[in-house]
């Protein structure tokens, strides 16, 4: 998978939707136009832990309301641990 975070952002989504990476843009909308419940947001946030390291508080998640709001939160520095 993709380490650019809009790359990756995309990448799981159009997994976990269906939807074409195409048809996405940064005012995609997850509840509207991608019908990602909460639940699928969460699922979301542990994959792009995965990929790219950065961890997102349920708060951020659940705030997000477009696929550019993700990949402002995956563009953060990845967690350190310490």
């Amino acid at each position: 998978m993709a380490t650019d975070p809009r790359q990756a952002v995309i990448a799981i989504l159009t997994e976990m939707t269906g939807a074409p990476a195409s048809s996405m843009t940064d005012d995609t909308r997850l509840a509207e136009d991608l019908a990602l419940k909460s639940v699928s947001r969460m699922e979301v946030s542990v994959r792009l832990q995965d990929v790219l390291g950065v961890k997102l508080t349920v708060f951020e998640i659940l705030k997000a309301r477009t696929v550019g709001d993700l990949v402002t939160l995956a563009s953060r520095q990845p967690a350190t641990s310490g």
